[in-house]
């Protein structure tokens, strides 16, 4: 970053103070154009998220250099628009039996720093995770939610009673600049908290994140063409109708992800469904976890041409022994949408048929992803993965290069063992490996690059890099990372948190 190129007047003065006090030329740095230092301050902002306002870091650390640099960044009304107060609550919690947190000081930094940033736009990331919705906590609020005519981007977390008030605050109806809207937490607001899409107050929102959030969706037939970006996750209210209304009200949607925790169905005869085939023509990005209710029936109901990244778990079947259930609307989703799709991640009840067929439709993939915990893969699945010489017309997902396994047990280990040798290129890239024996050899292009493993065991990961073949890969350069079992292989948020 520019500022750490940066240096103080106490350095400067030091190389050149005996000339500027005999009246020759001032310090280098204060031959620079207001226009050159202010932009070079602007450089020294974070490059993700909004600065603090401690004396440590920019903007404030700027304006207790010298006079000089106090005057360019008290004018550089940019440097002050965005601001992250967060109380540390949960790390401080770890040290201490009473953490505390001036949040008075806070009031008065978003206060103060409003001001400085004259006619700007106003971004806030508020991150109060004390369960405890304290009276200081009400000063930031009051604060923040007085220069609602200004917000530009609102991230919050918050306590649940803390949420009551502010949706309780009329507040939403007048917020015209929004673009950016994640609200983390509301989750006991009840009928307070409304979400309307779009929402007439703030109709330039183009990204909304709700997490953990139990609040009421209304859809308006207007659409909201504006909305590209949407995450809901740990709501509990939402159903797939929900989802549905987003897909068919957002025509420019380019992101959904969403966790669908509601037992119902989509309802056919519901005012939201038209029976009609939708095309979500700038879709490029869907992660969809739904647990109880059947996410085929939302599947069968529209298309994405566009689609580029593809995350789908649908567990209402439970899994267990016995059959699988068959999930053959995966495979059909991706015939009619013909998208050149390059990273999915599915866990699904399929046939080993269902699965082979879904493969065939997505030759351009470079990531694969596939789950075990509820036991949906088989031996022929995994082994389909192979490439091998004897019949190289029917390799399936040429152009992988990161495989992803979850739930990896020691059954499979033989199967990853081969999939890494047939597709793994050697030390320089392209060509054969030197760890490839006759049955793995030929002339196909090998493009893996990294297997990742999720083992079965909770605490204890899997023990395929031991095997001989892989370690020999692993020292040619292959990139290998095994890890215990994850509780929650699908999310949302972590799904959001990679845009």
């Amino acid at each position: 970053m520019a500022c750490r190129k940066l240096v103080t007047e106490s350095r400067l003065s030091s190389a050149g103070s005996t000339t500027h006090r005999h009246g020759s030329n001032p310090p280098p740095i204060k031959n620079l154009s207001f226009e050159l230092l202010s932009k070079i301050f602007l450089e020294c902002l974070p490059e993700t998220g909004f600065p603090t306002p401690s004396t440590k870091v920019a903007p404030m650390l700027l304006s207790r250099i010298c006079s000089h640099w106090r005057f360019v960044a008290m004018r550089t009304p940019q440097l002050w628009a965005g601001i992250d107060l967060d109380d540390h609550w949960e790390e401080d919690a770890l040290h201490t039996s009473c953490p505390t947190h001036d949040y008075l000081k806070d009031a008065m930094a978003a206060e103060e720093w409003s001001t400085r940033a004259g006619l700007c736009l106003l971004s806030y990331r508020l991150w109060y995770t004390n369960p405890h919705f304290t009276i200081g906590m009400q000063n930031v609020l009051k604060v923040i939610l007085s220069h609602h005519g200004r917000w530009r981007h609102i991230t919050c977390y918050l306590p649940p009673s803390a949420w009551i008030e502010v949706f309780y605050a009329d507040v939403w109806s007048d917020a015209p600049h929004l673009q950016y809207l994640k609200i983390v937490g509301a989750d006991s607001v009840g009928s307070a908290g409304v979400i309307e899409v779009p929402n007439p107050g703030s109709p330039k929102i183009h990204s909304l994140f709700l997490n953990q959030c139990d609040l009421w969706l209304a859809f308006a037939d207007t659409g909201a063409p504006l909305l590209r970006k949407v995450v809901v996750d740990n709501n509990s209210e939402l159903t797939l109708d929900d989802c549905w209304s987003f897909l068919r009200h957002c025509p420019n949607l380019e992101v959904f992800a969403a966790y669908c925790e509601s037992r119902e169905p989509l309802t056919p005869t519901s005012p939201t469904t038209h029976g009609k085939i939708l095309e979500a023509g700038c879709l490029k990005k869907l992660h969809l976890e739904v647990k109880f209710a059947d996410s085929s029936q939302l599947l069968d109901r529209f298309h994405a041409p566009a689609l580029e990244t593809l995350e789908l778990a649908d567990y209402h079947t439970g899994g267990g022994p016995g059959p699988p259930s068959g999930y053959p609307q995966l495979a059909r989703f991706l015939s009619k949408s013909n998208a050149r799709l390059t990273s999915m991640n599915i866990d699904l009840d399929m046939t080993d048929d269902e699965f082979l067929d879904s493969f065939y439709h997505t030759p351009a993939l470079t990531s694969l992803e596939l789950h075990n915990q509820w036991r949906f893969l088989s031996t022929d699945v995994m082994d389909s993965l192979i490439m091998r010489p004897m019949y190289p017309q029917k390799h399936v997902l040429p152009s992988l290069e990161h495989i992803a396994f979850t739930g990896v047990d020691p059954w499979m280990y033989e199967s990853i063992e081969k999939i890494v040798q047939s597709r793994w290129g050697g030390s320089a890239g392209a060509g054969l490996s030197t760890t490839m024996g006759d049955e793995m050899s030929g002339g196909w292009e090998r493009r893996l690059r990294s297997v990742h493993l999720h083992g079965s065991d909770s605490e204890l990961p899997s023990r395929v890099a031991l095997r001989p073949m892989i370690m020999a890969c692993i020292e040619e350069g292959l990139e290998v990372i095994e890890e215990p079992r994850r509780q929650s292989p699908f999310s949302a948020y972590l799904f959001s948190a990679r845009l």
